[in-house]
């Protein structure tokens, strides 16, 4: 079932809206109480930005007040001596050190000043000679107040601001313009007496030459203005500045609660959604467990048809094999002449061929989907590893009118490594299933190096070795070819009827070709044009000489071993099969019945090997084993049954067998272990 499914969420609805809710009222929660929180901050750095913007005042208004005795010495006696002014001077300064000098400039030009050392630059200058200061000296005279200008750069040196009163005098009875008295105040002086520098505010001041919020910024950074500060207007005798303010990390983003009410609405949504989750789970559940009896069902009916399916294909084949021995080993029975015995009894043995070969589909496919198929990788040659393909399905070619051919562009003594057993595999299911599939016309298989795919990736000594079998059959519709690899399933019902056939040879070659390295079956084919099966598999290159002699495995016929063997099996037939392979290499052969019967002789008598069946009566082969172990730990025992599987290998080595044999008995699998555990000789003569 998807959850998305429009019912589903219906289910989940009440729980969604009760979570939205709940989200809403904590973002609502959050923002009100930042909102708070700048409030009460903005409060705060308003009340400190008042205390300085008092301090600010007071120092200016202190600062201005102080010279204001010398104006009225200047007004009782405007043609005071300098050392009257130096005496009168010396005493300001010293009283108020906030003041650095003070001059005083008769008809605007400086005559006095005090200190005289260090301002040596300023006497004798005219204001209206200093653009700079110009304009501020005819503001402080039209304004009949004190102006205070700055900061200004000194020419003496130095940063600061200037107060100037203008000195009016009366003569007569008519006022007249005697000239302007200056105090000179440092800007860090002033700025540290005013307390700017001891806040936990970030400050900006503009209003340069007390020209209020029009003017320029002259302390603090600019920024400030652009950042919503408090703002607080310094009123000076004569214009003002504009203060700005705000905290020194920048206004909070969040209230200093955030992470309490966060937790609040977190635990509030817990309380009402897990509820409504518990609820809505309940609900869901209940619907998927419906849709699941549903789908159960179907799956049920669709397994059980497959299955039916199934056991009928797989009856048809195993029968028709099986039809096929019983019937010519009836006839070979009734028949006196011998030729026509030796025929039929080879009938026979090719329909039981046949028949182990279905057995086989079988249990390589269960080995792939178990993930336990092992590959055993051996220098190979091209030619050789086609040479019995040619042998096996060049007479069945001809026996149809067919042509087979090889295109093989590989060079004759190019060595690869790679699993051959399995690549021959997938060719000969291949090949069958052209020959099977096709009534005239010829059938094609080549071999040749190709470049890899872009989603190959080969190391430098590495080739990609591809093969192709073409055929000119009865191909394959799109439909059909969809459902090619499918277990046992063909391109449908009327090719099985008419074919015949597992289905499972080509899903074992689609599967074998991705365990060895490639990319899978590639299908090219139209409906009654012949079909292409084709795949590529990573090879390395290999610098050993393959023996390309073929009558190696003929002279394994010739050899004799020498040895008294112990053949544990409790089936008559199998027990007369074995006993004449194993007599025909020169074998002394003694039976038991069963794991009870075989333990008893293993006592009483030395044996050379022991061939131990599995499933026996009183006592199977994995029990006799473990008790032979217990006092007897060097003799061979192999396993010799049914049990054909990896799984079946692993536990009887584990039981402590030496290997293990599948039945039925392979020749040249038994030549290789009696020759791994005997002595052989030649018995040709």
């Amino acid at each position: 079932m998807k959850l998305y499914d429009l019912k589903t969420w219906v289910y989940w609805l009440p729980a969604l809206l009760v979570f939205v809710a709940v989200c809403f009222a904590g973002m609502y929660a959050l923002d009100v109480s930042k909102r708070e929180h700048q409030a009460m901050e903005r409060l705060h750095v308003s009340q400190e930005l008042a205390q300085i913007r008092v301090q600010l005042e007071s120092v200016v208004l202190s600062s201005a007040s102080r010279i204001e005795g010398l104006l009225a010495m200047i007004k009782l006696s405007p043609d005071l001596s300098h050392a009257d002014y130096d005496t009168f001077a010396s005493q300001l300064i010293n009283d108020y050190p906030l003041i650095q000098n003070i001059a005083a400039a008769p008809d605007l030009t400086v005559k006095y000043m005090y200190p005289y050392k260090g301002n040596e630059a300023i006497v004798g200058m005219n204001y209206m000679q200093i653009p700079t200061q110009a304009a501020a000296a005819i503001e402080a005279k039209t304004a009949r107040a004190l102006v205070l200008a700055g900061p200004v750069n000194l020419l003496q040196g130095g940063v600061a601001f200037i107060a100037r009163f203008p000195v009016f005098i009366q003569d007569n009875g008519d006022e007249h313009f005697w000239g302007l008295v200056s105090s000179v105040m440092p800007v860090d002086l002033l700025y540290e007496k005013a307390g700017l520098n001891a806040t936990d505010l970030q400050l900006a001041i503009r209003g340069q030459n007390a020209s209020g919020e029009r003017g320029a910024i002259f302390y603090g950074d600019p920024v400030v203005f652009e950042q919503q500060p408090v703002l607080a207007t310094v009123n000076l005798p004569w214009g003002s500045w504009q203060l700005a303010a705000t905290p020194l990390l920048g206004w909070p983003e969040a209230s200093p609660h955030q992470s309490q009410l966060i937790l609040l609405f977190m635990m509030l949504a817990l309380l009402l959604v897990v509820p409504s989750l518990y609820i809505s789970g309940l609900l869901i559940q209940r619907r998927k467990n419906q849709q699941a009896l549903v789908e159960a069902l179907q799956q049920a009916e669709r397994a059980s048809h497959a299955k039916s399916d199934f056991l009928a294909n797989m009856s048809h084949e195993i029968r028709t094999p099986m039809n096929g021995v019983l019937g010519l080993t009836d006839l070979a029975k009734q028949e006196t002449d011998p030729d026509k015995r030796q025929h039929l009894l080879d009938k026979a043995h090719q329909s039981a061929r046949l028949l182990l070969g279905i057995l086989d589909d079988i249990l390589d496919f269960s080995k792939i989907e178990a993930g336990k198929l092992s590959l055993d990788p051996q220098p190979f040659n091209v030619r050789d590893l086609l040479r019995p393909l040619i042998d096996l399905y060049g007479p069945m070619a001809q026996k149809k009118g067919l042509k087979l051919k090889f295109d093989i562009q590989v060079g004759a003594q190019e060595t690869l490594i790679s699993d051959a057993f399995r690549i021959r595999q997938v060719l000969g299911n291949l090949l069958s299933n052209a020959i099977k599939f096709t009534s005239q016309g010829e059938i094609t298989l080549s071999v040749k190096l190709k470049h890899p795919s872009a989603n190959q990736v080969f190391k430098p000594d590495w080739v990609c070795l591809g093969f192709s079998v073409q055929d000119t059959g009865i191909g394959l519709s799109l439909a059909q070819q969809q459902r090619l690899f499918q277990p046992f399933t063909q391109a449908d019902e009327s090719i099985t009827r008419q074919y015949g056939g597992s289905g499972l040879g080509l899903v074992i070659s689609q599967r074998l070709v991705n365990v060895l390295g490639g990319e899978g079956l590639l299908v090219s084919s139209e409906l009654n044009q012949g079909a292409l099966f084709s795949f590529s598999l990573p090879c390395e290159r290999s610098d050993s000489v393959v023996d390309t002699h073929q009558g190696v495995n003929k002279r394994l016929d010739y050899l004799g071993f020498t040895g008294r063997i112990l053949l544990v099996e409790d089936n008559e037939i199998n027990q007369l099969v074995a006993k004449n392979q194993l007599e025909k290499y020169g074998l002394e052969v003694v039976l038991a019945h069963n794991g009870k019967q075989a333990l008893e002789l293993a006592r009483q008598y030395r044996f050379d090997l022991i061939f131990m069946d599995i499933q026996m009566p009183v006592m199977d082969g994995y029990q006799a084993t473990r008790q032979i172990r217990q006092f007897n730990s060097s003799i061979p025992i192999i396993a010799l049954t049914a049990a054909a599987m990896v799984e079946d290998r692993q536990k009887a080595l584990a039981v402590g067998m030496n290997d293990h044999l599948a039945k039925p008995l392979n020749k040249q699998a038994l030549i290789a272990i009696l020759a791994h555990y005997l002595s052989a000789s030649d018995i040709r003569n």
